[in-house]
């Protein structure tokens, strides 16, 4: 994905945050959005952005936002395709101990809000939602610390975004 001429500069940037060259040759855009996992580095930029989904499961072949996808947990349905808006405007950051550690926080910003996904916490779809989130102390930071982190980045990914 990195290399391709197609893909949007925002979500190159988003898989570079992957924590080692070993596992970003083997990961899956469609695997990071089943795994849901709290230290996603692309479901809050693909959220951010606006993404679409195909997916099958019980009720059928289905698609829509992945939004829905991840507020209904969506682990009982196989992504089979998705559809990444090319021309939106996406600013994100990461946040971890090491290039190498799994991430502390994720955030994402665009014209549709601010996503973020909060180790210890989960995907959150607003600030105040994840200012206001049960987020648990672990080894990537104090719930406090990742919250300030939340917090103060938002400002600079709007500046970004605005340039």
């Amino acid at each position: 994905l990195i290399d391709s001429p197609v893909i949007p500069i925002w979500l190159k940037e988003a898989c570079g945050c992957m924590s080692s060259l070993a596992l970003r040759m083997q990961a899956t855009i469609g695997g990071n959005i089943a795994r849901l996992g709290d230290d996603s580095y692309l479901v809050p930029v693909l959220l951010a952005a606006g993404t679409r989904l195909k997916t099958y499961g019980n009720r059928g072949m289905l698609e829509g936002e992945l939004s829905e996808y991840v507020r209904n947990g969506g682990s009982r349905y196989t992504v089979l395709g998705l559809t990444i808006p090319a021309d939106e405007a996406v600013s994100s950051a990461r946040f971890s101990r090491t290039a190498a550690s799994h991430s502390a926080v994720n955030m994402a910003l665009s014209k549709r809000g601010l996503f973020s996904a909060v180790k210890g916490g989960g995907i959150f779809f607003s600030l105040e939602e994840a200012l206001c989130a049960d987020i648990k102390d672990d080894i990537t930071g104090s719930a406090q610390y990742k919250k300030y982190l939340i917090r103060t980045e938002k400002e600079r990914l709007e500046e970004v975004l605005n340039d």
